[in-house]
């Protein structure tokens, strides 16, 4: 049996279909990942306003986005994310004193942030809202895509899609205008060995996360790879089936885990328009969180802990539940109901 993964396994199928498909140009700014699109966006903002200094983000944030703030010499100000995975939106709106604001909201897992509260913020601040979308490919709130929310949002096609990077950066107001780009490049190492995953069962059985480069390490920015630009312009994924395949997969695990001893996040609503990236829940201690990854390789499952925090974030975690974050995987390239009894 094949590895139950959290992102979708590369599918050379489809890399074939869109090779032999016409070449389609994208006219959009396609990154290589999130961080390199949410660098792009913090230049181009140092660019514009000179009074740009500082940026609040969220005390829930993965190290890779730190890295590239602290690379760019912009002041970090933390705001607190509650075990509801709700802003205080109040005390974030006190805190702001800046001329102008910077905000990063995160839609976290495929579900929106509170987006009518920030946006009676804005109206109240002279705010730019970065929207990091990278969890919440294909979801909406009252009809309009997550994504085009913030003034700039950046997503993750492969935390949905069996692409191998990608990620495409959009500004969402007339004031902010980023010039398209229109390169690619070719597959480097990590890419190639991330391609084969679905042939190296036994290499996954156990977690590659020990083996990854330093992401605390500031890299170059690079564009999207060849093979998946190519992809997301040639092949037509069917987005309700992905819906609908990781919607029951998150049912599945929501009934298989209620009566266990893990914490839902239970202000996350599923309904008709939330595609999640995975099902969260937390541990209320570190030997429940090695129980699980434990039982997950034994079931051939990756189940991973999220975020990894940059050194700099932890004295702001004034909530344990932060550091002891599950994920479970949802993907739809597989039919948990027929695989876990």
């Amino acid at each position: 049996m094949k590895r139950v993964t959290i992102q979708p396994l590369f599918k050379y199928s489809i890399l074939f279909n869109a090779v032999l498909s016409p070449a389609k140009d994208i006219n959009s700014n396609l990154f290589m990942s999130g961080r390199y699109a949410l660098e792009r966006s913090l230049l181009e903002l140092i660019k514009k306003h000179k009074q740009f200094e500082k940026i609040y983000i969220p005390n829930l944030i993965c190290e890779e986005v730190v890295t590239i703030i602290e690379n760019t010499g912009i002041k970090i100000e933390y705001y607190n994310i509650n075990h509801r995975l709700q802003i205080d939106t109040k005390m974030l709106e006190e805190s702001i004193t800046d001329k102008l604001s910077v905000i990063l909201i995160v839609n976290y897992f495929g579900f929106p942030s509170q987006w009518g509260r920030i946006n009676e913020m804005r109206k109240r601040k002279q705010c730019i809202i970065i929207e990091d979308n990278t969890h919440s490919l294909y979801s909406s709130l009252n009809k309009k895509k997550l994504g085009c929310y913030g003034d700039i949002s950046f997503n993750s096609f492969r935390k949905i899609l069996p692409l191998l990077s990608g990620s495409e950066l959009i500004s969402n107001t007339k004031d902010i205008v980023f010039k398209n780009t229109h390169e690619s490049r070719g597959l480097n190492i990590s890419e190639i060995m991330y391609s084969l995953r679905g042939f190296k069962n036994l290499f996954m059985k156990k977690s590659s996360r020990k083996k990854n480069i330093n992401k605390n390490k500031y890299l170059p920015p690079e564009p999207i790879d060849i093979f998946s630009k190519r992809i997301l312009g040639n092949y037509k994924f069917d987005k309700n089936k992905i819906k609908m395949i990781r919607v029951k997969n998150y049912h599945f695990w929501y009934n298989y885990l209620r009566n266990q001893d893990l914490n839902f996040f239970d202000d996350l609503k599923l309904n008709e328009n939330i595609c999640p990236y995975v099902f969260p829940c937390y541990a209320d201690n570190n030997e429940i969180v090695n129980k699980w990854i434990k039982w997950g390789n034994e079931h051939n499952i990756n189940i991973i802990t999220w975020p990894k925090y940059h050194p700099s974030t932890i004295p702001f975690l004034n909530d344990d539940f932060k550091k002891r974050i599950l994920c479970f995987p949802v993907n739809q390239q597989f039919d948990l109901t027929h695989i876990i009894r």
